[in-house]
């Protein structure tokens, strides 16, 4: 049963030598950014949580920041953490389809 997830960091990857010259190349830390990426998987994220509480209408322990979602369902019931069901695996399914095609961007990991 999914009852939390972190998000955090911004979707980047070290960058390779041809493109050292491209808009989304951050000399200073010699990685390549990817704007869409990180919003898809952000949007992701607050998705699954405002579906929580303005949908399903419960109070979920939770922190947004930059580059950084923190939703615990562990204050729940049982009973209500199966009500979140769908959207906690429908937005692990999101994110996994992210990573099959931008994988060289994102880092999922299960525990």
């Amino acid at each position: 049963m999914l009852v939390s997830f972190i998000i955090k960091g911004h979707a980047d990857r070290k960058a390779k030598s041809s493109e050292k010259n491209y808009d989304n190349y951050d000399s200073e830390t010699d990685m390549i950014y990817d704007d869409v990426v990180c919003g898809a998987v952000s949007l992701l994220g607050q998705v699954c949580l405002i579906g929580i509480e303005e949908v399903i209408k419960l109070k979920v322990d939770c922190t947004v920041e930059e580059g950084y979602i923190a939703l615990s369902l562990e204050n729940l019931t049982s009973s209500e953490i199966e009500k979140t069901k769908v959207l906690m695996e429908t937005t692990l399914l999101g994110l996994k389809n992210l990573q099959l095609t931008y994988g060289e961007y994102i880092k999922l990991e299960e525990v």
